[in-house]
């Protein structure tokens, strides 16, 4: 795609997406498109605009729009001054170049995402009325602006982020905090958490997490010891890959649990699982031998038994698995099993046909 003046007749279009991806793959570093120019768009009513993996870099052309929603994705972008004057309530700049975020200030924006981007300092941010706001993949370290502001979900994965005191007493549902410094989790305390990512963190604590209503958390590679915090919060996911966790005893006692990551563990024995509504469990890494509860698991779609003492997979005959992992080298014998599970569509990440030419 290079040029789209064809686009300008379209005097009553309201959404467009441009460039080499789809909206949906957004997130995904792909070649770019030869697009650069956008001027053709001037003097449209466009609301939505979807800009991704393209070559522009000038975005004064659409500065009349009256967008609401942007994305620019993974394209050179940095000057966002002709934004100023939009009544934009989404914006994503994602694998920008922005640095920065100046011209935003006083923007009346509800959701922004800039996960990696260049920027460093979100002063101004501050006083904006954001909801969700993901800054994952940046060098931001002082959350400070960010106080007040009426947050549902916060992404800061993969920052400079140290001081997380700021948090207290905010009204954040989503928390992302995988890879950064935090390792208290008292600025936690008294939010209405409902999904909380802490993995390849120092966290090694998690009492103040202590009568949340938490459906989704993820521990993986933490120091956390005590889990008991976990056995009256209404979970559906769980993440505890590579945490010391010796048995799945406090697991059993959380009957909404449908997804589960206990990879790299010191478990051995899976049996208190067998009656949880589990569609997904990872198990991988780990000493487990024997799968057997895995027969009376009738709602698990997804299983993960690489790197395991399992060998004999009759559990699994004619089960209702739609994919799965297991050792890279299938054997005769394992093929047999898997031929026998009729919903069977992925085996190690790849389609099924990869190893059933003809199915």
């Amino acid at each position: 795609m290079k040029n789209i003046q064809p686009i300008s007749a379209l005097k009553d279009l309201k959404e467009l997406g441009l460039g080499a991806v789809p909206y949906e793959q957004r997130w995904q570093r792909q070649p770019t498109c030869e697009l650069w120019d956008l001027a053709p768009l001037k003097g449209l009513q466009i609301k939505f605009l979807y800009i991704g993996q393209a070559q522009v870099r000038n975005l004064l052309p659409i500065k009349d729009l009256p967008l609401t929603h942007l994305s620019i994705c993974h394209t050179p972008v940095s000057d966002l001054s002709p934004l100023r004057q939009m009544p934009l309530e989404v914006l994503e700049l994602i694998g920008t170049a922005v640095r920065d975020l100046t011209p935003l200030t006083g923007m009346k924006i509800k959701e922004l995402c800039l996960h990696d981007a260049r920027i460093y300092s979100i002063t101004p941010l501050s006083g904006m009325p954001l909801e969700r706001l993901d800054l994952s993949n940046t060098d931001v370290k002082d959350l400070t602006p960010l106080r007040g502001a009426p947050l549902k979900e916060l992404n800061l994965s993969n920052t400079k982020a140290y001081n997380f005191n700021m948090l207290q007493g905010m009204n954040i549902v989503n928390l992302y905090l995988d890879n950064t410094q935090i390792s208290d989790l008292m600025p936690l305390r008294g939010m209405p958490l409902e999904r909380l990512s802490l993995n390849n963190t120092k966290v090694s604590s998690i009492m103040p997490l202590k009568g949340m209503r938490l459906r989704s958390l993820s521990l993986a590679n933490t120091a956390v010891k005590d889990f008991t915090p976990i056995k009256d919060m209404p979970l559906e996911q769980l993440n505890l890959r590579g945490c010391y966790l010796n048995d799945l005893s406090l697991v059993e006692a959380i009957p909404s649990l449908v997804h589960l990551d206990v990879s790299a563990t010191n478990i051995r024995d899976i049996t208190p699982l067998k009656n949880l509504p589990l569609r997904w469990l990872a198990i991988n890494d780990t000493a487990v031998k024997d799968i057997e509860p895995i027969k009376e698991m009738n709602q698990l779609r997804h299983l993960e038994i690489r790197n395991t003492r399992v060998r004999n997979l009759e559990p699994l005959r004619g089960s209702q698995l739609v994919s799965i992992v297991l050792w890279e080298e299938l054997d005769p014998y394992t093929m047999g099993v898997l031929r026998t599970m009729p919903r069977l569509k992925v085996v190690n990440g790849r389609p099924w046909q990869r190893w059933f030419p003809g199915r």
